[in-house]
């Protein structure tokens, strides 16, 4: 059964994925050509969060066994 933290970083996980999914749809929509940079530069940031919160799932579950 997972514990507290398994759960909020799930949580925290699920809600960073439909954040990066909301930046792929605006990157790719036509309207937003000039606000790219800006865009994409939230894209790297919100991945980048995600691999953190990959790793600390990693952590929590390793130490749960």
């Amino acid at each position: 059964m997972p514990n507290e933290h398994i759960e909020a970083l799930e949580k925290l996980r699920a809600m960073t994925v439909a954040q990066r999914r909301k930046l792929v749809t605006d990157l790719a929509s036509p309207e937003e050509r000039g606000g790219a940079q800006d865009l994409r530069e939230s894209f790297i940031r919100v991945q980048t969060t995600l691999d953190a919160i990959d790793r600390a799932l990693q952590d929590e579950q390793s130490r749960n066994h």
